[in-house]
């Protein structure tokens, strides 16, 4: 009787799919450009406006949201004329409808070639975890979900991609890519679509913008003065659209580990020094102002969500193997630690509201993941089995994505496979099991279609 029914659903889908596209060849859309999409192929909307996605080709179908302007989709049936547009039928993250594909003067659409096309199907996925995974010398960026069914590598073969960066907006990767030993830097989709070298410059480090259209690049050049072959670095800002970073700082001096404020009018960053140095750039003036100096080898700035401190990694001259976190005000005052005086401290993320942070710290043997609040009070352990490190959060703040080697029989090093648990520390679960070394796992929400406005 199912088998029936569902036969019967299937000729009625015939039936409408026929009725739409009768008469629907590129030449009976006479007001309209050549069309370039495909049945079966991927297209997508190009940069810039959003996509509108009706119930029926047609104007007046009523709207069922919109497709972002670089949304990737899948083209099912197409195309079909009618007032004065060529519409497709359009599959994205969900959302299924019918789509223009432009006017007499412009297109809105474009087709995907082969190479530009998405490598993880995203169908039913509403997040997933993004890491560097190693094996035998050769690095790769992998997708997993969080079911621990879905693992992908987005790097191709022969190739070699490091420091994957998600975008604020889940979007983009930027990463180093290494091909036959040259390393540059690259942008793909979080899906690992439009892959492509953004600049010939190699950068140490790089950062995203709030707004996810510019990165900050550390770049390192040889000292001319030195005999040594020193080094010393400069920040630079590129957008995803320029061939070549501006440069943000000058001088022989090595600028670092840049981080930028919530609302992208600021840089935080590192100058190194007899003393090194944490300060603060104004974005729309250029202006740079110190906000302290310590004995100490500093690094890792970090502002807070909502932008009240900075967080700066300090390891003291006495003991330069035992890191310390401290956070301060964007002016300078008020350094505390609110991972505990003076303790031992690996790494740090503020949670999304910047009311909580999860560390490593090694203060009772193996790391261990620690939650606290932002006030250094409230101090839990979250885990204490294996060596656990690389904690990032959800993004709604419930949960702790992180790599341990607790069910490794080889535990000599601190790697290992991806893991979740609840900021609690409650409902543990594992990823991944590829026996590959896994590092630095990052949260990116799959964002749903545009709704209507």
């Amino acid at each position: 009787m199912l088998q029936r029914g569902f036969v019967i659903l299937m000729l009625l889908v015939t039936v409408l799919t026929s009725v739409y596209a009768q008469d629907a060849t590129p030449e009976a859309c006479p007001d309209t450009l050549p069309t370039r999409l495909s049945i079966g192929n991927y297209a997508r909307v190009l940069p810039g406006s959003a996509n509108r996605v009706r119930a029926e080709p047609m104007t007046s179908g009523a709207s069922l949201g919109r497709i972002p302007g670089g949304g990737i989709f899948w083209v099912h049936d197409g195309p079909v004329c009618a007032d004065g547009y060529t519409w497709w039928y359009a599959e994205y993250r969900g959302l299924n409808g019918w789509t223009a594909e432009g006017t007499g003067e412009e297109y809105w659409l474009e087709p995907v070639a082969d190479e530009d096309a998405p490598v993880l199907n995203i169908e039913g996925l509403a997040s997933v975890i993004l890491f560097e995974s190693r094996d035998q010398g050769h690095s790769k960026i992998y997708v997993a979900d969080l079911s621990g069914t879905v693992s992908v590598s987005l790097t191709p073969p022969d190739v070699d991609d490091f420091m994957p960066r998600v975008s604020p907006d889940g979007i983009h990767i930027a990463f180093n890519a290494s091909i036959d030993g040259e390393y540059r830097l690259s942008v793909m989709g979080f899906d690992g679509s439009f892959r492509r070298i953004i600049t010939e410059a190699i950068p140490s480090s790089y950062t995203w913008s709030p707004d996810s259209q510019n990165l900050v690049l550390t770049i390192e050049e040889a000292d001319p003065n030195s005999e040594m072959l020193s080094l010393f670095a400069n920040l630079y800002l590129m957008s995803l659209e320029d061939s070549e970073p501006r440069a943000l700082t000058s001088g022989l001096v090595h600028h670092s580990a840049a981080s930028w404020s919530p609302d992208g009018a600021f840089i935080a960053y590192i100058v190194d020094g007899e003393q090194d140095s944490l300060w603060v750039l104004d974005m729309a003036t250029g202006e740079e102002r110190q906000l302290l100096m310590m004995d100490a080898q500093l690094g890792a700035p970090q502002w807070s969500p909502e932008g009240t401190g900075i967080t700066l990694r300090a390891s003291f001259p006495a003991d330069p193997t035992h890191y310390q976190y401290f956070v301060v005000n964007p002016d300078g005052s008020n350094l505390r630690q609110p991972t505990g005086d003076g303790q031992n401290t690996d790494e740090f993320a503020w949670s999304p509201d910047g009311t909580r942070i999860v560390f490593v710290s090694g203060r009772t043997g193996n790391s261990q993941l620690y939650v606290v609040n932002a006030d250094g009070s409230g101090l839990a352990q979250v885990t204490d089995t294996g060596c656990n490190i690389n904690p990032s959060w959800s993004t709604d703040g419930e949960a702790i994505v992180f790599i341990s080697n607790r069910d490794r029989e080889r535990q000599n090093l601190c790697v290992g496979e991806v893991y979740v648990i609840n900021a609690d520390g409650t409902n543990l679960r594992r990823l991944t099991n590829n026996g590959r070394d896994n590092y630095a796992p990052q949260w990116v929400n799959i964002a749903p279609p545009l709704p209507n406005e």
